[in-house]
């Protein structure tokens, strides 16, 4: 960036008549009205306002070397010394105001050089010995330099009530070296001496307060070419020290980043406290944080840290009420995927990390199959229903009652079955096979249970194995070609060498004990029958 030769012409002007500016910490700068320099002791500023009230009295007017640093004139007036005098009256204060005025080190060539051009106006001659004067790198040699081209960057950043977003930006970076490496430490003695007492972390503080307010009518929403955003603000600090960045974020995004904070705490104590109503929880945080959150993007690139870590807790907050809420209401039977869903939705619009954003993935994936699930689930629960109905009607039941209700439950969730059954044969089941496996090998194994306590109860062989044989179809089903698959191979395996040893059983009349799938099977009598009384052969079962 170079110096914008409009500033050459602009009017000659004193600064008590030019309102419109907004560098008066610099052109009112009280080392320039008292006509001073940034080293001046004490002594030699109680001195130097003698003798301008002597010209004051005299009627004269003062003038100065420095008033022609910028084209723009310092006002003079009584008042306006006093107020000079008291602004670098303490040391913290005086240190403060030295670092909006050049410095005019007499030990250093290059500056010599630079203010003898700036005496007669020559912006960019100056700007060119300061910027060979840096160029390769920042040393205490040099650091005079730089703070001094940072000066007069900053000085030729406005015109015309317009901010020069070009000059602004190059002098923050400027300064953001100047703050680093000691370089201000060093200032400071200079300034006040060795023995100073001044907190330089509220120098640099004041500082940064003093910027903001400088460029806070230029501020905007929209990037423009003389209107600079809260974002474009914030990086142009990325030279100075972290403890500035964050001082500086704290001061723009102190409140937002609060409230998400506090927000954040509050939905946990009550989703902890409350989990069934954790969805309700999670939209309520999402609602009172969305303008911080959006605050905060207008502000801050999504990869500076703090950002991250902020948003990233609420995500992962909303996502465990997504989570919560999800598993107590599977456990109330309610159907929780539709607010579920919506919560995680929130969590990943959000989410910066990568940690988080994998785990937020994960349960998306999660809920969004159990969604996709729902039409199975509506076909394979009322086989649960029953299922859990029939199991606690032969808990205690007696043998017979138990090849009743074993045959009961298994008519009665028949058409339940052709459903499912029909999913299979069209292959229309997803990722859903092995939650209908576990569904029907329960079925089987319930009814297969009826028969193992009938046959080991009371030797009623021809009922068992109708039993097994109802047992054995519910986990057998045709593909679309008409060949017969089962969804339990394992089981089905078991299933029919308990047929076997049953049979066994009918056709055995020695009385000998025979281990079966149920344990010891007592031998009885031969009965090639069903035994459902229909009068049905063994292997033409009238069940399913």
């Amino acid at each position: 960036y170079g110096i914008n030769n409009s500033y050459n012409h602009q009017l000659s002007k004193r600064y008590c008549n030019a309102g419109e500016l907004i560098m008066d910490i610099i052109f009112q700068n009280p080392f320039r009205v008292l006509g001073i320099p940034v080293t001046a002791t004490d002594r030699e500023i109680a001195k130097q306002i003698n003798d301008m009230a002597i010209y004051a009295e005299m009627d004269k007017i003062i003038e100065y070397d420095s008033d022609n640093f910028f084209s723009i004139k310092p006002c003079r007036t009584s008042a306006h010394i006093q107020e000079a005098k008291q602004q670098i009256e303490q040391p913290n204060n005086k240190l403060f105001y030295s670092l909006f005025w050049f410095w005019e080190n007499a030990h250093n060539t290059i500056d010599i050089m630079a203010f003898d051009e700036l005496k007669n106006g020559n912006y960019e001659k100056a700007y060119e010995f300061w910027k060979k004067g840096v160029a390769k790198g920042i040393t205490s040699e040099n650091y005079s330099n730089l703070k001094n081209l940072s000066i007069l960057i900053l000085g030729l950043s406005t015109w015309k009530g317009k901010l020069k977003k070009g000059n602004f930006a190059i002098s923050l970076s400027r300064f953001g070296k100047f703050f680093t490496n000691g370089h201000l430490e060093n200032f400071a003695n200079k300034i006040l001496g060795l023995k100073h007492s001044v907190d330089l972390s509220d120098t640099k503080n004041h500082f940064v307060d003093e910027i903001i307010s400088m460029v806070k009518p230029h501020l905007s929403q929209r990037k423009s070419k003389n209107k600079i955003t809260h974002k474009e603000l914030l990086s142009h600090f990325y030279n100075f020290p972290e403890s500035i960045q964050n001082d500086i974020l704290d001061k723009f995004l102190g409140k937002n980043i609060h409230n998400i904070e506090r927000q954040v705490d509050k939905s946990e104590r009550n989703r902890k406290d409350d989990g069934c109503n954790a969805n309700i929880i999670g939209i309520e945080l999402y609602k009172t944080t969305k303008n911080d959150i959006k605050q905060l993007g207008a502000v801050l690139p999504q990869s500076a840290i703090k950002y991250q870590l902020v948003v990233d807790k609420l995500a992962e907050e909303i996502l465990q009420c997504s989570i919560d809420y999800f598993n107590i209401s599977i456990n109330l039977d309610i159907e929780p995927g539709g607010d579920a869903l919506k919560l995680v939705k929130i969590a990943k619009n959000i989410v910066i990390g990568e940690k988080s954003k994998n785990r937020i993935n994960e349960n998306y994936d999660t809920i969004k199959e159990y969604i996709n699930e729902k039409p199975i689930r509506n076909k394979i629960n009322p086989i649960i229903s029953i299922l859990n109905d029939y199991q606690d009607k032969v808990d205690g039941a007696s043998v017979w009652e138990n090849y009743n209700y074993a045959k009961e439950f298994v008519f009665k969730v028949k058409r339940y079955l052709d459903d499912v059954r029909l999913l299979l044969r069209n292959e229309r089941y997803g990722s859903s096979f092995n939650y209908i496996k576990d569904v029907l090998s329960a079925c089987a194994g319930f009814v297969n249970s009826c028969a193992i306590t009938i046959a080991n109860s009371n030797s009623q062989y021809g009922r068992a194995i109708e039993l097994v044989d109802m047992a054995r179809r519910i986990i057998l089903y045709n593909s679309r070609s008409g060949e017969l698959f089962t969804i339990n191979k394992q089981l089905l395996d078991g299933l029919v060498h308990g047929r076997s040893v049953l049979e066994g059983n009918i056709t055995n009349a020695d009385g000998l004990l025979i281990r079966g799938i149920g344990g010891l099977i007592r031998a009885g009598k031969r009965n090639k029958l069903c035994g459902c009384g229909s009068g049905n052969n063994l292997n033409q079962c009238c069940s399913v």
